[in-house]
């Protein structure tokens, strides 16, 4: 389960992630077996994409992520996904972060399905982060990235907005 993700950390709050972190003795990530694309993600995409209309609705995508589910849990009964319509979607959503966390997906999750990114002020106090730039909005030139300036001059193509 996701709970053995969770080590204690310095302080004793037994809150350190350690997703990646070298097991075998050495200390620091891991550089064997970081995962580029994983079965579960597999899964979530599956569970996404029927949710959405592709063939086998709402019934293949709740076979897809309860299968997920059920190798995430030890009580699977509590946790099974019964949803649907849109709250089959938030859940398949909920599950995306649980399962993916920290591994920079979240931005792109909420590009593709264009909700805006909202960063609470308070989560940025002292850190140096400019605060006028914590909200960007779904359609902001803001989420999409520049081309490369060796392409724009080899096709002559434009550059995108806001860049």
């Amino acid at each position: 389960p996701r709970a053995a993700l969770l080590l204690e950390d310095k302080e004793g709050t037994n809150a350190a992630f350690v997703k990646y972190i070298n097991r075998s003795g050495g200390s620091g990530l891991s550089i064997h077996n970081i995962p580029i694309l994983r079965l579960s993600e597999i899964y979530l995409i599956a569970a996404e994409a029927c949710a959405n209309g592709a063939p086998g609705g709402d019934t293949q995508a709740l076979v897809y992520l309860n299968t997920l589910i059920a190798k995430r849990t030890t009580d699977f009964d509590t946790y099974k996904a019964t949803e649907t319509g849109e709250a089959l979607k938030a859940r398949i959503a909920e599950e995306r972060r649980r399962e993916l966390a920290l591994e920079g997906h979240a931005v792109y999750d909420y590009i593709r399905t264009g909700k805006n990114i909202n960063r609470p002020e308070s989560d940025h106090v002292n850190t140096g982060v400019n605060v006028n730039n914590l909200n960007i909005e779904a359609t902001s030139s803001k989420t999409i990235y520049p081309i490369p300036a060796s392409e724009i001059e080899a096709s002559k193509m434009e550059q995108t907005k806001g860049y």
